[in-house]
């Protein structure tokens, strides 16, 4: 007898589908992607605030440098107004041209002289081997000689030992190429007697280069030379091409 085998049996009741879990995307993603996009605009935003303030900044400076710089137009008509400037005819060889900047050095000039132990004549003799301050000056048969076109403050003291009534004279006066005659700068007198009595003279002027600068007094012998007490000196206020006044013109 033969075998018949049958197929196995599949059961007829339908397959129960197995219960999918759906997904669920975390909150935490969104919330970290937006706080990067804020953080992202907050830096956009202040890039944008800086260089804005920067190019402000930036352009109020350079406004503030035009007004202030110079204007080498007017510089150059002034100087073309004064003929012949000093600097410009070569003859200071240590003056600054008004348009530049001179090195501090060139801007430096000082000298401070004691007088000598023995005076005999009305100019004051001083003690030039031992002077406390020599910058930039020159000095000459008791003179100061300024060695360039500038404003300069000149300054004497004079003590005198007096025993009797008297009238004591103290004055400052200068030669120049132009007029090599004494002329009277600063001038002090004083009638005393029993004590010592100072005279001091001070003040600002405008010199050229060889100007010489001395002192005069009326009793020479009674001079106190103690270099606390007797003393000359000069020093450098500030560069100009020429003392020369420019005449105003009224229209």
């Amino acid at each position: 007898m033969e075998v018949i085998s049958l197929p196995p049996r599949y059961s007829l009741s339908p397959e129960t589908p197995q219960a999918t879990t759906p997904t669920k995307r975390p909150r935490l993603l969104y919330v970290l992607l937006f706080w990067c996009a804020t953080l992202t605009i907050s830096l956009m935003g202040m890039a944008g605030y800086i260089i804005t303030r920067s190019r402000e900044q930036h352009q109020a400076s350079q406004s503030i440098q035009q007004e202030t710089s110079p204007n080498h137009t007017e510089l150059a008509e002034n100087r073309a107004d004064v003929k012949p400037t000093a600097w410009a005819q070569g003859q200071t060889e240590n003056s600054c041209p008004p348009t530049h900047r001179c090195s501090d050095h060139q801007m430096t000039a000082i000298i401070h002289l004691k007088a000598s132990d023995t005076q005999m004549e009305e100019t004051l003799q001083w003690d030039i081997d031992n002077a406390a301050t020599l910058y930039n000056f020159h000095y000459s048969q008791d003179s100061i000689i300024i060695s360039s076109v500038g404003y300069y403050y000149i300054y004497s003291q004079v003590t005198f030992d007096n025993l009797k009534p008297e009238n004591f004279e103290h004055h400052l006066l200068q030669k120049t190429f132009h007029y090599p005659h004494p002329t009277s700068l600063l001038e002090a007198s004083i009638t005393t007697g029993g004590h010592s009595q100072i005279l001091s003279l001070g003040g600002a002027f405008c010199f050229d280069k060889g100007t010489k600068i001395y002192v005069n007094v009326s009793h020479p012998g009674k001079v106190d030379t103690e270099h606390t007490r007797t003393f000359f000196g000069a020093f450098l206020l500030a560069k100009t091409p020429s003392c020369r006044k420019k005449e105003a013109s009224y229209h």
